[in-house]
């Protein structure tokens, strides 16, 4: 029977302390909603802030591009007008062009190498398609006497006594 006091005792300090005890539990979880609902807000509002950041960055590299775009195409229509104009004034054009153009070799160069096809060009003028000039001046039995001495020799008589 000593029990029971202790046992009604104990229930009565329980149910004396659990008023407190859930109230303390329900502001616990009102204050973790509210953080995590503050926290949500704060994300919310920092991804827009990101998101319209990211915007304007895209919106100012989009204008600079054009304006780039409009620069050269400026400048390229000046460099057009430009050579328009000095062809015109000088009358210049491909090769006679190319002739003052360059250091005092490269200069050298060029009339090396347009004496040379012209050299050729002389002496393959009088030449028909298929000839070689070495041929020309040759009468045919000397060149099939050459050609025989030029023949390889058979693989069979390598092998002969």
């Amino acid at each position: 029977m000593n029990k029971l006091p202790g046992l009604v005792g104990l229930v009565m300090l329980i149910a004396l302390t659990a008023p407190d005890a859930l109230a303390e539990k329900g502001n616990a979880e009102k204050k973790a909603k509210s953080a995590a609902h503050e926290r949500s807000e704060l994300g919310v509002e920092h991804q827009q802030k990101a998101a319209t950041k990211i915007r304007v960055d895209e919106e100012k590299r989009a204008l600079q591009e054009r304006e780039r775009g409009e620069e050269m195409r400026e400048e390229a229509e000046q460099m057009r007008e430009r050579a328009e104009e000095g062809a015109g004034q000088d009358g210049l054009r491909g090769q006679e062009n190319a002739a003052t153009r360059g250091n005092e070799k490269s200069q050298e160069m060029r009339e090396r190498r347009d004496e040379r096809t012209q050299i050729k060009e002389e002496y393959r003028g009088d030449r028909e398609n298929g000839q070689e000039g070495a041929d020309l001046d040759r009468d045919d039995e000397a060149l099939m006497d050459e050609q025989q001495k030029k023949a390889k020799k058979p693989w069979w008589k390598f092998w002969g006594d």
